[in-house]
């Protein structure tokens, strides 16, 4: 069985650390997208509670 040669060997190595380290970089750009769709969709549910109470007493909550 034959393996891989030295410069075969940093070849492939080489790919797979770039390989790593841009999907890291994805992964991290992903879980910030992730981050502020979450926070849009809780604004969004806020503003739909307080619309709601609007129609309901006819008036906006009070501030504390």
């Amino acid at each position: 069985m034959k393996f891989f040669t030295k410069n075969e060997f940093i070849a492939v190595l080489s790919i797979l650390t770039a390989d790593i380290i841009v999907s890291l970089i994805n992964f991290k750009f992903a879980l910030r997208r992730a981050r502020d769709t979450k926070r849009r969709d809780d604004l969004g549910a806020i503003y739909n509670a307080i619309e709601k109470y609007q129609l309901e007493f006819g008036f906006f909550p009070l501030s504390s």
